[in-house]
């Protein structure tokens, strides 16, 4: 994952006890294959809704939307702390993208992780 936006709705919504947030992401991602005989390459642009359970100082996202021209899905856990106006968040998220074409045309599942570390501002 090159780089990644998301806003998520600024009010806490509750169904049957559980509470969550909706919200939105758009990134940019880009893979090379390296492993001889194959050379293609997986990039494109991701467009996902997410849904956030924040619990206490910790959240969980789960979404899912387009990742390129395919489906793809993500789960992230996070825990953070304030300073002042401003969330720190660190965590780690898992992206998959199914049925997913190379620049060659060829069929591909792709999954990969990332860590983060994440900088919310409240408006």
């Amino acid at each position: 994952m090159h780089a990644r936006i998301s806003i998520e709705f600024p009010l806490l919504m509750q169904l049957l006890g559980a509470q969550f947030r909706f919200g939105g992401e758009i990134g940019f991602f880009g893979f090379k294959d390296r492993m001889p005989p194959q050379t293609g390459e997986l990039k494109g642009l991701t467009v996902m809704g997410l849904l956030a359970f924040p619990a206490g100082p910790g959240k969980v996202k789960i979404g899912g939307g387009l990742a390129g021209k395919a489906f793809g899905v993500m789960a992230e856990a996070s825990y953070g702390l304030m300073i002042g106006p401003m969330d720190l968040r660190f965590g780690f998220r898992t992206t998959e993208i199914l049925n997913a074409e190379t620049n060659e045309g060829l069929p591909i599942r792709a999954a990969w992780q990332d860590g983060l570390v994440s900088i919310g501002i409240n408006l």
